[in-house]
């Protein structure tokens, strides 16, 4: 498996829908629903912003040029604080490439993108019923800090 990082939308574009299938997957997956395709024109939308941006990296999974898996990551502002921290805003890999430490891989370049940046702490929101995902960034040296609790 190589990890690459997709730094503009030049590259992005031999990536994109690849990524976005993902998605979708993930999106049915989580959710029982497919992406929209207004969602999806955002989520594209957001993925060049994020491949553009210094405050922001897009990571691939790769085997034999084919997306196996991707994450996103961004440099947030804490405003109480006024200092950064890291954020894991998406990361899935395919079932086909899961306990193949593909994710692993990811969170490392994801880790590794921070400290360059001298980002630190780094959190990431998993949603309750989500264990895989909570399990695999506890293996991966992350521990509970709260529990938010939201009204619909």
């Amino acid at each position: 498996m190589h990890i690459k990082r997709i730094q503009s939308t030049n590259v992005l574009s031999q990536y994109q829908d690849q990524i976005l299938t993902l998605w979708n997957e993930n999106a049915l997956e989580m959710a029982d629903v497919a992406l929209e395709a207004d969602e999806q024109a955002n989520i594209a939308k957001q993925l060049q912003q994020i491949a553009d941006s210094r405050y922001g990296a897009l990571f691939v999974a790769l085997k034999e040029q084919r997306v196996a898996g991707y994450a996103l990551a961004t440099i947030q502002k804490d405003l109480v604080t006024d200092s950064l921290y890291g954020l894991f805003d998406e990361i899935f890999v395919t079932k086909a490439y899961r306990r193949q430490h593909t994710a692993k891989q990811l969170i490392r370049e994801i880790r590794a993108w921070f400290h360059t940046q001298a980002v630190s702490p780094v959190h990431v929101h998993v949603a309750l019923d989500n264990e895989r995902a909570r399990k695999m960034f506890e293996h991966n040296g992350f521990s509970p800090e709260f529990i938010l609790l939201s009204e619909d």
